[in-house]
């Protein structure tokens, strides 16, 4: 038996996250790039963190019905609980952005600062994210070649 994963859909979640990773690294550049940025680098970060957020509520929306994780847990049931794992950090992960965006939005004294370390944190919450759900996928998809048959 020789048990493949469509091409096309893991080269469509590869696409996802490495947009995803490149949303991060633009907006960690932006943190990065001035201590007391002006109020339109400021504007502009809210609106690309609400983008990003809108991103992936798609993409997880897309994970909760079906794909990769589920094809995952149909190959090896035993994989049910860290697949329930991986979508059950969507909600807490959505909610970091939001708290976020109303921090930076609200304009308070140290909110950028405040801030910067907070999309440090939720970058890597998003990263942890992404591995384990990659973990998952991996296990899920290794081809069963029925050598030893």
């Amino acid at each position: 038996m020789l048990d493949r994963t469509d091409p096309t859909l893991v080269s469509h979640v590869m696409a996802e996250h490495n947009e995803l990773f490149r949303r991060l690294t633009d907006l960690r550049t932006r943190f990065t790039a001035s201590a007391a940025p002006a109020p339109a680098v400021i504007a502009a970060t809210v609106a690309d963190l609400a983008e990003l957020r809108r991103h992936l509520a798609t993409h997880f929306a897309r994970e909760e019905e079906g794909g990769l994780l589920e094809e995952s847990v149909a190959r090896l049931p035993r994989l049910a609980a860290a697949a329930g794992g991986v979508l059950r950090q969507h909600p807490g992960l959505l909610g970091r952005l939001d708290a976020l965006v109303a921090r930076l939005a609200a304009g308070k004294a140290g909110a950028w600062t405040e801030g910067a370390a907070d999309f440090e944190a939720f970058a890597a919450a998003i990263h942890d994210h992404e591995r384990a759900e990659n973990a998952v996928f991996q296990e899920g998809h290794v081809e069963d070649l029925d050598l030893d048959d």
